[in-house]
């Protein structure tokens, strides 16, 4: 279990590799210390990349290796994660988001915005990070006497980017619950990023569930 609300991608991506059967907890280990954790996750990681001395971008795979093995051990505390809205594999490449992908992890979320609709068409590419600073030139432009076209198109997708963020404060959307259903492969078990939490997602017999792992669902009734 993690503490209440804890970010812990650690913990999400043990919990994938213990549900693949590719990370074994002996029975006798009533809890595990974070050292130990960081030790087996770092051990799965080298073993899922190894690399061929012979492989002409051997110095980059293993510069890429090494930042990763480098990071694991910040997991513990959360990891800064700048997601896109146009799907739910969208985010700003990272280390941190390497991680995921050299231990073969597909990382979500479901802060997706409607395919052709008017918030697309404000949001486009961009990020999270992004859009803040399009708020930011928004605020900036308010305090101007009069605007240009260009300016006045501008505050008017500011303001549906701001009705966005107010009405899915959540971090979650209809159209992203959807498409976790359908582009989700059953049996897949995978990472979610939401509200800056990390959960395990597990896809099986066409519905999508959640681990439980926060202390915060200890006394839940909910969980099933």
């Amino acid at each position: 279990m993690q503490s209440n609300n804890g970010p812990c991608p650690l913990l999400a991506i043990a919990n994938v590799l213990i549900l693949r059967g590719q990370l074994k907890i002996h029975q006798d280990f009533s809890n595990l210390s974070h050292e130990h954790l960081v030790t087996l996750v770092a051990d799965k990681l080298l073993e899922l990349n190894k690399i061929d001395e012979n492989d002409p971008n051997y110095s980059n795979l293993q510069a890429n290796l090494s930042d990763a093995i480098a990071i694991i051990p910040k997991l513990q505390e959360g990891i800064d994660v700048n997601v896109k809205f146009d799907d739910i594999n969208s985010f700003e490449f990272t280390t941190e988001i390497e991680v995921f992908d050299l231990m073969k992890i597909q990382l979500v979320h479901a802060w997706v915005v409607e395919k052709d609709s008017e918030i697309e068409n404000a949001i486009g590419k961009m990020s999270y990070n992004q859009i803040q600073e399009v708020l930011v030139r928004c605020e900036e432009l308010k305090n101007k006497e009069s605007l240009d076209t260009e300016e006045t198109e501008f505050v008017r997708k500011g303001r549906v980017i701001a009705e966005f963020l107010e009405n899915s404060a959540s971090q979650m959307t209809e159209e992203g619950l959807k498409r976790l259903n359908t582009q989700i492969p059953d049996g897949r078990i995978c990472v979610l990023f939401r509200n800056n939490h990390f959960s395990t997602l597990v896809k099986h017999n066409k519905k999508v569930y959640i681990l439980a792992t926060d202390l915060g669902f200890r006394d839940a009734d909910q969980i099933t």
